[in-house]
């Protein structure tokens, strides 16, 4: 179902009619039973992975690395609400977080050391291009190199997420992802980041969940720029989606862009109804697919 429609007046309207629909195709499952998991066997030495299989740790650069004021989130840590209260319970700060912008040495080994093959980083858009669309900075990128090196030393393969729920301040003062004219910056930005670390990144992401992302920002005002508005939500979701191919397509058409694997970070939980035969199990579940 499109975004568009669901967040128009009559999609609001039939929603819910749909989601009831849906319940009711699923009258033919085989078992009337809740699953026992306790029956299911999960234990380690009973599972088998092939060699190839990929085990890895993530980390959001704003979240992880410390010291960044080049951010939307760097603001939204330090201004209010409506009513006067904070964005964040008690008024945290991010503040230096685990300070991984200087410790990502260690991190690096304690993930080896876990016995990770993968690493999963977010490059900051905002340390990267600070001051606006036409400029790099080219300590930031060098920080990047040094730790993509690491990576490959300790036999970790790297892998790199282009926008994890942060927008550089200028991004945002320009409209961000509500005007469908600002993907153009992203795409370069990717183009950027992806000539510079083909070679030794393999994996990438354009988007960290942006589900949850325009869900927290424009349903809810938990993220900035905590704007609810179903309407906007539709547009925000879309541009994503649409910044997601275009950059897809920008970087397989790049040298090394054949080599590489390009994919989404999608925010999934599998759920299963408690009752396969109760409709309003079944409802619940579908109802949580739909937002997912």
């Amino acid at each position: 179902m499109s975004i568009r429609f669901i967040t128009t007046p009559l999609g609001l309207l039939f929603f819910p009619v749909l989601l009831l629909l849906g319940a009711c195709a699923h009258q033919n499952l085989p078992s009337s039973k809740p699953r026992n998991w306790n029956e299911v066997d999960t234990k380690p030495e009973h599972l088998n992975f092939p060699k190839s299989f990929i085990w890895g740790v993530a980390a959001s650069a704003y979240q992880t690395e410390g010291g960044d004021s080049s951010s939307d989130w760097y603001v939204w840590e330090r201004t209010l609400k409506k009513d006067g209260s904070p964005h964040i319970a008690n008024g945290q700060l991010c503040g230096n977080s685990a300070d991984h912008w200087k410790r990502f040495t260690e991190d690096i080994e304690l993930a080896g050391q876990m016995g990770m093959n993968s690493f999963r980083i977010s490059l900051s858009w905002g340390r990267i291009q600070p001051l606006g669309p036409d400029s790099f900075d080219e300590t930031a990128l060098r920080h990047y190199d040094t730790v993509i090196a690491e990576m490959k030393a300790h036999n970790i393969e790297p892998v790199i997420c282009l926008h994890h729920f942060v927008n550089p301040l200028w991004f945002t003062n320009a409209g961000a992802w509500e005007k469908k004219e600002n993907i153009r910056f992203f795409v370069a930005f990717a183009q950027k980041v992806f000539e510079r670390y083909n070679s030794n990144v393999k994996l990438w992401f354009p988007f960290n969940e942006p589900n949850v992302n325009f869900l927290a920002a424009y349903v809810s005002d938990l993220y900035p720029p905590g704007h609810p508005n179903p309407k906007l939500a539709g547009i925000v979701m879309c541009n994503i989606l649409d910044a997601h191919v275009a950059v897809y397509k920008a970087l397989k058409n790049m040298h090394g862009g054949t080599a590489v694997q390009i994919g989404m970070m999608h925010n999934y939980s599998l759920l299963e109804p408690w009752n396969r035969h109760k409709l309003l199990d079944r409802m619940l579940v579908i109802r949580e697919f739909a937002f997912e």
